[in-house]
């Protein structure tokens, strides 16, 4: 059941932050945000509540970040405005560090899991310069681009999770109307649609002990 969690001195209020639990440290993390101004901070968060931790060497928004459970390491990526590629960074020795690599074209809201069959990170869709896309990118060292079959519509906010128990990456790729509820599974690299959720979610995400995706929906308005 769900209760709320009171704690002393909370990250401030914000949007667009990246949270991920780290099982090398068995903490919940958050990366990043803004409101107004760009948080260059990290929080970590156990049953005593919230602390600030390693700050960020950089200042521009997050858009997702993820743990890559076979390299044991948080990877971050983000948009920098100027800059025609996501820049890549990982958390690891208690520092954060960025990648020398060349990373997807840049775009916010981008959907990111861990593949626990591929041993690699998907980062799917998102937008470049308002325009929503439908690419599928895999990072096992190095990102590259992966050709699939039957790709979802584009849409402005995916959202991606992997369900490890059944070996498949599940998307909502986001919109307006009955269209946001759509379903898509990634086998591979086929995907098929599924049967479409009861509402508009905000949030997909594997739970290990029940072996099934769990989604966050937005309230139902009268």
């Amino acid at each position: 059941s769900w209760s709320r969690v009171t704690d002393q001195g909370p990250p401030s209020p914000r949007r667009d932050s990246a949270a991920i639990f780290d099982p090398r440290s068995d903490q919940v993390r958050v990366i990043g945000g803004e409101f107004g101004t760009s948080f260059a901070e990290t929080w970590t968060y156990q049953a005593a509540g919230y602390e600030i931790d390693d700050p960020l060497p950089f200042g521009s928004r997050v858009t997702r970040a993820v743990h890559d459970r076979a390299r044991r390491q948080n990877l971050l990526v983000t948009a920098v405005d100027g800059e025609s590629d996501l820049q890549t960074w990982v958390h690891r020795a208690q520092r954060w560090e960025r990648l020398p690599i060349t990373g997807p074209p840049t775009r916010t809201n981008a959907g990111l899991a861990y593949d626990s069959e591929r041993e690699a990170v998907l980062l799917y869709g998102g937008s470049s310069s308002g325009t929503p896309r439908n690419d599928l990118w895999v990072f096992d060292g190095e990102w590259r681009e992966v050709a699939t079959v039957g790709a979802p519509p584009p849409g402005p906010r995916p959202l991606l999770a992997f369900d490890v128990a059944r070996g498949v990456a599940v998307c909502v790729p986001g919109g307006e109307g009955d269209v946001a509820m759509n379903v898509w599974e990634l086998e591979g690299t086929v995907w098929a649609r599924v049967v479409p959720l009861p509402v508009r979610p905000t949030g997909l995400v594997y739970y290990a002990p029940s072996l099934s995706l769990i989604h966050i929906s937005e309230p139902t308005r009268p």
